[in-house]
């Protein structure tokens, strides 16, 4: 039988505190993860397949428009700052 290391455990604290509550933001929004999920698959009957493509759809969307704002954000902000105390970074 092997023994598990606490070294090769991924961060146990973390995973302790917010089962224990330490962490209060972390648990609650597991808790509300978990009973969205719940709801979503127990009580109006939708299949797994259809909530992770919702989920997937609504996390590219997101990132998509937040990099756009972002975008649109950085160049209003160019236009008012002095070239020679801020460098703008290409990516």
């Amino acid at each position: 039988m092997s023994s598990i290391t606490q070294s090769s455990l991924p961060n146990s604290d973390a995973l302790r505190d917010t089962f224990q509550w330490k962490r209060k933001e972390q648990s609650m929004a597991v808790l509300l993860i978990s009973t969205t999920t719940w709801v979503l698959l127990e009580v109006y009957q939708f299949s797994f397949l259809t909530v992770i493509s919702w989920a997937a759809m609504f996390i590219v969307t997101s990132m998509f428009l937040w990099g756009n704002i972002l975008k649109l954000l950085w160049q209003r902000c160019a236009k008012h700052v002095v070239a020679g105390n801020f460098r703008r970074i290409n990516y």
